[in-house]
């Protein structure tokens, strides 16, 4: 057993409101399923449940999907921020949002998404 320098293994007990704040967080990090419409090559393609599924796909290239996910976490929870329900949470979803607005800048310093979606809609049009 590990030194708790003065504390007991019950000082880490989880009352009610802790498990209420951790269903509030759970909330936030679950990503509800999206449909993606990619009109040009009359792609319909149901997203995983979350992010991290969705870019790690083995069957085909994911790229393509980058803007539209991050579009969708960051619409998501901005809606969820402005909610009454979340503002115990507020601050960590506004912090997540951050990061996420960072990661979607990024996009815009690379040719890669472009250049996968048009070898999307190049190749749908041979299949």
């Amino acid at each position: 057993m590990p030194n708790l320098k003065g504390k007991a293994y019950s000082d880490f007990r989880l009352r009610k409101q802790d498990w209420a704040r951790m269903e509030l967080m759970h909330e936030v990090l679950q990503v509800r399923t999206l449909t993606i419409h990619c009109d040009v090559s009359h792609h319909i393609s149901q997203e995983p449940a979350t992010a991290k599924q969705t870019f790690s796909s083995a069957r085909e290239p994911t790229v393509w999907r980058t803007i539209p996910v991050l579009e969708f976490l960051l619409q998501s929870w901005e809606n969820m921020a402005d909610l009454p329900k979340f503002s115990e949470v507020e601050d960590a979803i506004r912090k997540g949002l951050e990061n996420i607005d960072k990661w979607y800048r990024k996009v815009n310093d690379t040719d890669a998404y472009f250049i996968c979606l048009g070898m999307l809609v190049f190749s749908s049009r041979f299949h």
